[in-house]
């Protein structure tokens, strides 16, 4: 917020306690440059500020506080009957105020606190209108305050506005010295102080009610202020000195054709100010009129709070047990809501007319600390302390607890969930707005059933929206382990619904669908090398048969001991490998929750080119390398085996058949012998 040019020192400022004798610790002084010492004030002589017609205003050190003094000049006094009226608005802010009062040597005094920035007259405002609108609003509550109290101020101008900080233009009204106690909501009165800034009822001939000493006595009501406000906001527009020696015409122009605001003055600025420059007083701004123009019903109200001072009470009432109370979460969650949807659709009307605070207040979501409401929460800490921390968990997506889980990255539908989770935190059920439909909807219910473009609508904030209602839900107990996990997956499968094509719900489908399909596939691949080895083994088995025939009715020794030497070796071949049971199906558990649902929740939301899950590693690559290495050793020793087992049984068929004939011959001989004798 660019600040105006200071020119001088503090304007001066009158205020309360209705006291006309010097309490303990006042000031008592005599006429300036006497060089009297008073009491309570620190050594060395006060410095004067400022001169006027009615009174001195001097810079005094007052028990240990740099604090401002109005010596008022002889034939000039504060009106006592308004300080018991005054003395109500203690505390209430807005409204400058008496530490102490007195009178010495005939002239009245009052010390206040001391504001280094000045009055609103020492700066030069021409052009900005964020910072005109913002004190004159704040003013405006200081009126409403003092007629609800009974009191009319009737001197409201440029130079009885107190800036008290020169950053958010925090102010205060002061300088009451003409100021009057209503009856009946009106009052009797001379013309005002200030031709410039006087209401034009003031100079009505049929508002005069009487004439003393040669002077007209006119009725005025609390609307005469709103006037003087509405000039205040012109002179700081475009200087006093434009009006300084027009009063009479401007007096007629006040009754004929009406103060209309400057043209280049901004349309939110100039609206307000026409509507405190009404010539009718009757149909003149106030304050709920003001309120209503920033925005509707509550959100108006709450509104103009954030215009007068991030660091005071934003609320008309102060008692928080009030039905009247603004100030409450849930109060504040409205604007938010209506906020966000300003936000988020084209055709949503801005809830607050001045879109530069409308933006300052959004721009929190997105970097809390040190942001406008912050600052907001944190000059009300005793009061919002648990608003305070809440937002700022909210709006913290770097905190330890947000970088572990899985969730939405980028920044809009972040920010999108930061506002919801913070209006759902603050007691007020979020909604959502369609903006082809003008639907709004607050429950799941009502989206599944609503009208509006469902699929345009996750462009236009819905998914914000959406998170609140499962995972980023306040008031969710998520204490059970694996409960946020159910809760994102069920909003995926939420948007998928309404738009299949999403690409969050996409990537989650995929690398959900890649863990089963990995599952299956190293299913398939343990049951293919198991028929592998299996068959292998039998085949073994089957080589082993023939020998150990041999073994068990070889006829001749040889056979029978090279029949046990192929059957061992067949032996040490197929059941002395290195990994003759390997990975069995039993051994591969399905996908446990985190591979199946934690690892595509984290893929669906980052930007990784492919997926990766953990359950790959459950078949170990150096397990299926030696599994298939022995494979094809057992195919090579099966191969081996064969060659050496058909060569052992064509030998050991050689051997039979020569067996055989050896036999054969014998048998042969021994008849040849036989028939020789019996010859």
């Amino acid at each position: 917020m660019s600040e105006g040019t200071i020119i001088a020192p503090q304007g001066t400022c009158v205020a309360p306690e209705g006291t006309v004798t010097a309490p303990e610790g006042t000031v008592t002084m005599h006429a300036p440059g006497t060089g009297t010492k008073a009491t309570g004030l620190d050594d060395g002589d006060p410095a004067l500020v400022s001169s006027g017609s009615e009174a001195d205003i001097y810079k005094v050190q007052f028990n240990g506080e740099t604090c401002a003094m109005k010596l008022y000049k002889d034939g000039h006094a504060p009106n006592k009957k308004v300080f018991p009226y005054l003395r109500k608005l203690h505390g209430k802010g807005l409204i400058a105020e008496v530490l102490s009062t007195g009178v010495k040597d005939g002239r009245e005094y009052e010390i206040m606190h001391w504001y280094p920035c000045g009055s609103a007259a020492k700066y030069n405002f021409k052009g900005q209108s964020s910072e005109i609108l913002s004190i004159i609003l704040k003013i405006a509550l200081a009126l409403d305050k003092c007629h609800k109290a009974g009191i009319i101020h009737k001197d409201v101008k440029p130079a009885n506005i107190l800036i008290t900080d020169d950053t958010f233009w925090t102010c205060e009204l002061c300088d009451f010295g003409i100021a009057d106690v209503l009856t009946d909501g009106k009052v009797s009165t001379k013309q005002a102080r200030t031709p410039i800034y006087a209401a034009p009822e003031l100079y009505n001939p049929k508002n005069a009610v009487a004439r003393i000493d040669g002077q007209d006595i006119f009725q005025i009501t609390p609307a005469a202020d709103f006037y003087s406000l509405g000039m205040t906001a012109i002179c700081l527009w475009m200087g006093e000195k434009e009006f300084l020696g027009k009063e009479q015409d401007l007096a007629v122009t006040k009754l004929t054709t009406g103060i209309k605001a400057p043209a280049d003055m901004p349309d939110n600025l100039r609206e307000i100010v026409n509507g405190l420059l009404e010539k009718n007083p009757a149909r003149r701004f106030k304050l709920e009129d003001l309120a209503n123009y920033l925005g509707e019903g509550e959100v108006g109200e709450y509104a103009l709070r954030l215009y007068t001072d991030p660091l005071s009470d934003p609320v008309f009432n102060t008692d928080m047990d009030s039905p009247d109370y603004l100030g409450t979460p849930p109060r504040i969650a409205i604007l938010f809501n209506e906020l966000y949807k300003w936000f988020r659709l084209d055709s949503y009307p801005c809830p607050i007319e001045d879109r530069k605070l409308a933006g300052l207040i959004l721009s929190s979501f997105e970097n809390f600390e040190e942001s406008y409401m912050e600052v907001f929460f944190d000059g009300k800490e005793s009061v919002f302390s648990e608003q305070l921390d809440w937002m700022r968990y909210c709006c913290d997506w770097e905190s330890d607890d947000n970088r572990r889980k899985a969730g939405p990255q980028d920044g809009m539908t972040r920010l999108e969930i930061s506002i919801m989770k913070t209006i759902r935190g603050f007691g007020y059920t979020p909604e959502y707005t369609f903006e082809d439909s003008g639907e709004t909807i607050t429950t799941l219910d009502e989206i599944h059933n609503a009208k509006g473009d469902r699929k345009a609508a996750l462009r236009k904030g819905l998914k914000g929206w959406l998170a609140v209602q499962f995972h980023e839900n306040p008031f969710e107990d998520l204490s059970e382990k694996g409960r946020y996990e159910e809760l994102l997956e069920q909003y995926l499968d939420e948007i998928h619904e309404i738009d299949p094509l999403a690409d969050e719900s996409l990537r989650f489908r995929q690398a959900k669908n890649k863990v089963l399909d990995i599952y299956r596939h190293q299913l398939f691949v343990v049951e293919k090398n198991w028929k592998k080895t299996r068959a292998q083994t039998i085949i073994g088995l089957v080589l082993m048969v023939p020998p150990l025939l041999f073994v068990a009715f070889g006829a001749a020794p040889a056979l029978k001991i090279g029949a046990a030497i192929v059957a061992l070796l067949d032996c040490i071949f197929f059941f002395f490998q290195k990994s003759v049971f390997s990975v069995g199906k039993n051994e591969l558990l399905p996908p446990s929750t985190e591979q199946l649902r934690t690892d595509p929740l984290y893929y669906a939301f980052n930007n990784e080119k492919t997926f990766n899950s953990s359950i790959e590693t459950q078949l170990k690559d150096s397990d299926m390398e030696w599994w298939k290495d022995d494979i094809k050793i057992r195919r090579k020793r099966l191969i081996l085996m064969t060659f050496i087992t058909l060569l052992y049984m064509f030998i050991a068929a050689g051997v039979d058949a020569k067996i055989d004939s050896r036999n054969s011959n014998v048998e042969q001989t021994e008849t040849v012998e036989d028939n020789g004798e019996v010859q």
